[in-house]
């Protein structure tokens, strides 16, 4: 009894082994392991009643990257699963009546694409049945895009433009052409296409200048324009959109009304702070490039120019004392402090106080210059939305007898006000404008 027990309990166990049903892809399936591209879909088509339905759709593609089909059968529950269908991709059938079953999730094949492609679907299932259809494509490594247009007039029936294509991806774009230039309103003159821009490199970028005739282009006016091209990674021919919005400066010279604006003050208080490396991602940017405008010969002088001595400075008197006329500096002293290479000075003096700025940096003096206290504009100020990044003014103003402290940040602007040295390390008043 004992042993009829055991093989009674394994026939019941194989008995429910092998009837489970199975959700599999069809092993006809190949899927590129890539990042992909959805070119055309997902759609779902619906087996209605009566005769087998064929459904036929047309889409677009460029290049000569691998592309995929992907049919999807039924829903993600197991129903509605199509038992008999057919799908063509320009005349060609890719998935045939025995590649489908009620055990069957999920089909990717490899497809070829064409500029302009036909696809085919044709259900003969029962009633209720339904598949999502998708075709997707490998991704390109390199990814090119437009920063930093800039565009000038040179008369109102000529628009010249300029801007970076930048490569963001995380491989070179190689022989990178641009096959269209369009610029709404206008007729392109320059660059004769196509135009081959070489090899941009991951993290690089080119710039493509474009001449336009045409408007009359209007100041102050934006005008679309679109970049179309190719370009090449691994082997495979990809293709790219740029479009671009071209806004013209305002005329010069101009004139436009002052404006004013009030911001409340606010004192800082918790100072010193925890110090803060200048955080200079993006703060420096570009947003413009400027257009290359047509050659215009000069007109050579008539007499070279070289280094002469200064007005009333003759050569038996060097070196110095110096002549009537020259330019003498009573004192020239370094800061005695260490910065970054980027100098771009800048100080004021007053109430017995001299205070300088620089790129990243600033120092008072209160011994008329002959020494220097450096000061840390992260630590003096919090870290705010403002933030901290580079490029300092300071300028002194005598009927307030207080120095106004400019700091750029990577948000917005900070203005700071101070009467004496010791507010300076305090940042004793300070309006931030985002």
């Amino acid at each position: 009894m004992k042993i009829n027990g055991l093989l009674l309990s394994v026939f019941f166990l194989l008995f429910s082994v092998t009837f489970i049903p199975a959700v599999v892809t069809s092993p006809t399936s190949t899927t590129l392991q890539v990042p992909m591209t959805i070119v055309f879909g997902p759609k779902q088509y619906n087996r209605a009643g009566g005769a087998p339905q064929t459904f036929t759709e047309t889409f677009q593609h460029c290049g000569t990257a691998p592309c995929q089909i992907v049919v999807v059968n039924g829903g993600a529950e197991g129903t509605g699963r199509v038992s008999s269908a057919s799908i063509s991709v320009n005349g060609r059938q890719i998935i045939g009546p025995s590649d489908l079953n009620q055990q069957v999730e999920r089909i990717v094949k490899p497809v070829t694409l064409l500029d302009q492609n036909h696809l085919t679907i044709k259900l003969a299932s029962r009633p209720g049945s339904f598949l999502t259809v998708s075709v997707e494509c490998q991704a390109p490594a390199a990814v090119l895009e437009a920063r930093a247009p800039g565009v000038s007039l040179l008369n109102p029936t000529t628009l010249l433009s300029a801007f970076p294509i930048a490569n963001t991806g995380t491989a070179a774009a190689e022989n990178v052409q641009v096959t269209a230039i369009t610029l709404v309103g206008g007729t392109l003159t320059t660059p004769t296409l196509p135009q081959n821009l070489g090899t941009i490199p991951a993290g690089g970028s080119t710039i493509l200048n474009a001449d336009f005739t045409g408007g009359p282009f209007v100041a102050g006016a934006s005008y679309p324009l679109t970049v179309q091209g190719t370009y090449q990674v691994g082997g495979s021919i990809f293709c790219f959109t740029l479009n671009v919005g071209l806004r013209i400066p305002p005329s010069a010279p101009g004139s436009a009304p002052v404006r004013s604006v009030t911001a409340g003050s606010n004192f800082v208080t918790g100072a010193p702070f925890p110090p803060r490396p200048p955080d200079l991602d993006d703060a420096n940017g570009s947003l413009w490039t400027v257009p290359t405008g047509p050659f215009v010969p000069g007109t050579p002088t008539l007499t070279s120019t070289n280094t002469q001595l200064a007005p009333g400075l003759a050569k038996a008197q060097l070196p110095f004392p110096a002549g009537p006329s020259t330019v003498e500096f009573p004192a020239n002293s370094g800061l005695g402090i260490n910065g970054n290479s980027i100098a771009e000075p800048s100080g004021a003096s007053g109430g017995g106080v001299v205070f300088v700025t620089a790129n990243t940096f600033a120092a008072y003096s209160t011994t008329g210059g002959s020494s220097f206290t450096q000061l840390n504009p992260s630590t003096i100020f919090p870290a705010d939305a403002i933030g901290f990044c580079c490029d300092q003014i300071v300028q002194y103003v005598p009927s307030i007898d207080r120095f106004i402290w400019l700091l750029q940040g990577t948000n917005g602007f900070r203005l700071a006000s101070a009467g004496h040295s010791r507010n300076l390390e305090r940042g004793r008043s300070s309006t931030a404008v985002r």
